[in-house]
């Protein structure tokens, strides 16, 4: 008797996307502002470190307005992520 040939491991993934697309063009805007989104979300959360360094370095300079410019956008940076639409803890 013949050996049937098996399925692969894994699935075909080639033209995936290209087969999606027709149905997600509806939703092009939704689509780029989540995109915009997650953009400005991880651009945030990166920010944080440096903010930190540069009000370290305006304490340790005694650079007070460099320290209040660290905390404002530290500041402006928690309140958008604590009031960020769809976030549990929002006010």
């Amino acid at each position: 008797m013949a050996e049937q040939p098996l399925l692969r491991e894994e699935a075909d993934e080639r033209g995936v996307l290209r087969r999606a697309l027709p149905h997600l063009r509806p939703h092009r805007a939704r689509l780029a502002v989540a995109l915009g989104v997650a953009l400005a979300d991880s651009a945030a959360l990166v920010a944080v470190a440096p903010l930190v360094g540069l009000a370290t370095d305006a304490l340790l300079d005694a650079d007070r307005g460099r320290l209040v410019l660290a905390v404002v956008l530290l500041a402006g940076l928690a309140a958008a992520r604590w009031c960020w639409p769809g976030s549990a803890s929002c006010c």
